[in-house]
């Protein structure tokens, strides 16, 4: 059955730390806030940000409540 996963900010890769801790098909939702990365999601899992479900044409932009990722590179696998 698959879980669910909660990331808040903090100290470290918070989200890696989930992705790890997952299994395939598990959900992680992203608080709002900084993260750091880079990331590597070699799992299937949903990956969801603070305003997941919420149209982007109407939602609100305000970094406070985005989930915001930095990195320095990315490299996309399917």
């Amino acid at each position: 059955m698959a879980s669910e996963i909660i990331v808040s900010p903090g100290p470290g890769n918070p989200i890696q730390d989930a992705i790890n801790t997952a299994s395939d098909y598990d959900t992680i939702r992203v608080l709002p806030g900084m993260y750091t990365g880079p990331i590597v999601i070699d799992k299937m899992i949903q990956l969801l940000g603070a305003q997941a479900g919420i149209d982007a044409r109407t939602r609100s932009g305000t970094p406070s409540i985005e989930s915001i990722i930095t990195g320095t590179s990315g490299v996309g696998l399917v």
